[in-house]
């Protein structure tokens, strides 16, 4: 049961099939994988993590995921006393017990913690939606080629982060993970 089985039947009447339908359960999973992987986001649940965060400069923010809800250590080590990690829309701010910033140090930065979404936005649903209908859309050839396929692998215009429905881009947009760094 992945994290879009409570609005299953909602989204099969809104991508225009009936529930139960046959195939539900694959449709359900290939929306959940492509809006993953093109979000890069963990949604309908939290789970920990451990990401490196490269700076090439002095920073007064760490940048991080915008689904991460906690930080427990950074380089293995928790919050160094007086001062207190907030995570804002930008990353993770450090400040001191007088409440001013403290910088980020160039260097790469070991965050471990907890990220994820447990909310899912109208916007992911309705994407959601949309997928699914495309995927029931399909013959069963063309399904089974869509199992072993990448996101890019489906026509060779394709971008490799683009979605079968463009239109469920534009409902991911605003949810995308524009942070890069590696997730160990």
């Amino acid at each position: 049961m992945g994290w879009l089985a409570p609005y299953a039947d909602d989204l099969l009447r809104m991508a225009g099939y009936p529930s139960p339908h046959p195939l539900a359960g694959d449709a359900l999973t290939y929306a959940e994988q492509a809006i993953e992987g093109y979000t890069r986001r963990v949604w309908g649940s939290s789970q920990p993590f451990i990401q490196r965060v490269y700076l090439s400069a002095k920073s007064y923010v760490l940048p991080l995921p915008p689904d991460v809800t906690s930080v427990a250590t950074i380089n293995g080590e928790p919050a160094p006393a007086g001062i207190t990690w907030t995570l804002t829309a930008l990353g993770l701010e450090a400040t001191d017990a007088e409440g001013r910033l403290v910088a980020w140090a160039p260097g790469v930065w070991t965050v471990a913690g907890q990220r994820g979404s447990a909310a899912i936005p109208q916007g992911v649903l309705k994407a959601a939606s949309l997928l699914i209908n495309a995927y029931l859309g399909l013959s069963d050839a063309q399904r089974s080629q869509m199992a072993t396929a990448s996101r890019g692998d489906l026509s060779y215009s394709m971008r490799y982060a683009q979605l079968s429905v463009p239109e469920a881009e534009t409902y991911l947009a605003p949810y995308v993970n524009r942070i890069a760094g590696g997730l160990a």
